[in-house]
Order: structure tokens, then sequence, then C-alpha cells
């Protein structure tokens, strides 16, 4: 920060924290290698399995906070969860947020 910390150079130093997501298409490709049946869908229990078990394991906690969100389905003939993927992958791209950098009137705006 620039000396003295005045109020726009803590303005600048802050800024508005953004959601860091990789483009929709990587978030596709990636939850895609659940679908086993190329239909768009994921087993609930197969991914919560699977984020709790390898690589960065999740906490149980964690898991019900990253998929809280996402569509899911009940199939009829196995009474098993099942996410839509692709809506999620949308709905999570539709998080993001403008990159650049506030100014002291847009904190002044409201």
């Amino acid at each position: 920060a620039s000396e003295p910390l005045d109020f726009d150079s803590f303005v600048n130093l802050l800024g508005f924290k953004t959601v860091e997501l990789d483009p929709q298409e990587v978030l596709l490709e990636a939850l895609s290698k659940w679908d086993y049946e190329s239909n768009g869908l994921i087993s609930e229990e197969r991914i919560k399995h699977d984020l709790m078990t390898w690589g960065d394991k999740f906490t149980t906690k964690e898991v019900e906070i990253a998929l809280e969100d996402a569509p899911l389905y009940v199939n009829k003939n196995t009474g098993d969860g099942m996410i839509d993927y692709v809506k999620f992958c949308k709905n999570l791209c539709g998080l993001r947020k403008k990159t650049r950098d506030p100014t002291v009137e847009d904190f002044m705006k409201h």
C-alpha cells in the first residue's frame, strides 16, 4: 500500500473479491468423467464418495457446501440422487463477478 494509507489506497488494496472459476468447458469436461451413461447426469453418492476419498480430500461438510446448489433429480428406477452437471456448470459460471478494480465512486453509489 502507498504511504499513508488513505481511503483511496485502502479501496484499491482490498478491491472486490472475485470468484475464481475455470471456464465452463473445463468444468464440464472435468465433471463428465463421472457421467458413465453419457446422459448429462452424475451420481450424487459417487461424486461425494470420490471427493472425500481422492486427491485433496473434502470433509462431509465441505462436500455438502460444494454441492448444495447442484440440481438434483431422483432416478425413479433406483431411487439414487443424480446431479444434472451441465445445468450445475451453467449455474456456477453464472456466479462470475466483474474482475475490474473498484473505484471510490463504486462505494459511494450505495
